[in-house]
């Protein structure tokens, strides 16, 4: 894989939708490198100290040309969690895409993010750099 490591945090006044179809990896050739979703995901705990049933379901995102990987415990523990991100709150983990080929020196990395109704909220992109030992 090629990981990317990502701190999201929400200054924002509304939830952000954190799902693998918003995420993507495009080089500078053109060509797109797949997510691979480790089938993490959080729950928000009520406030009021109800409790709540727990779902293993998240949301998919507005692209669902990703995979999904039978991830071990280790992978799974370090992916980005899926579901919504409360306002005040943030968030960590690596978000995994498919091998970066040796041809390619570096491309953009591009997150839609999205509010829970799937309205867009914003385009994020970051330029990136490939760096390879010798």
């Amino acid at each position: 894989y090629t990981p990317v490591h990502f701190l999201i945090s929400n200054q924002g006044t509304q939830p952000v939708r954190l799902a693998p179809g918003d995420f993507e990896f495009v080089d500078r050739r053109g060509f797109r490198y797949p997510l691979t979703d480790m089938g993490h995901s959080f729950t928000q705990a009520p406030r009021d100290g109800q409790r709540i049933q727990v779902s293993s379901s998240y949301p998919q995102g507005a692209d669902t040309r990703y995979r999904t990987a039978l991830a071990t415990r280790d992978l799974s523990e370090a992916a980005l969690p899926w579901g919504f991100l409360a306002p005040g709150t943030s968030m960590r983990g690596f978000v995994f895409f498919d091998p970066v080929v040796d041809s390619a020196n570096g491309g953009v990395l591009r997150w839609y993010a999205a509010s829970p109704q799937r309205g867009p909220l914003a385009l994020f992109e970051f330029e990136l750099a490939v760096a390879r030992s010798k």
